[in-house]
């Protein structure tokens, strides 16, 4: 497993493999659902970050790739996968993804990690598009 994410408040512990994800309930440790992420693409290499995952407060997953710029979003109920490929403001030329996931303070974007060179990123899901941070 990539990530392992605990969502106490429904009793569900959410493991990431390589393009799957599977859901457990935590009392029983039973199997809830496998959800493939279509059109996967992670990286194994050293030099790379891990892909990500983050709850959000309705209790559904964002999973990012930690080999280009796209996220899913697996709703929380019926396991149904959406899929965002972020445009990215810079560094057209480089092919990475994002690691370290984290929510902005109002809860409305996501701070994210460039995989690849570790450059911090502000994410709006809203709008599909990712500014680099630090930027002028």
């Amino acid at each position: 497993m990539l990530r392992v994410k605990e969502d106490l408040a429904r009793g569900r512990r959410w493991e990431l493999g390589w393009g799957t994800v599977h859901v457990y309930d935590i009392a029983t440790g039973l199997l809830v659902q496998s959800i493939s992420l279509q059109g996967a693409n992670l990286s194994a290499s050293r030099d790379t970050r891990l892909p990500d995952m983050l709850l959000t407060p309705s209790g559904a997953m964002i999973i990012s790739s930690n080999a280009q710029p796209s996220l899913w979003r697996i709703s929380p109920e019926r396991f149904e996968v959406e899929r965002f490929d972020v445009e990215v403001d810079r560094d057209n030329d480089k092919d990475f993804g994002f690691s370290d996931l984290a929510w902005t303070a109002g809860g409305r974007e996501l701070h994210a990690v460039s995989a690849a060179t570790g450059s911090a990123w502000r994410i709006d899901l809203a709008r599909g598009k990712a500014t680099k941070v630090g930027v002028e």
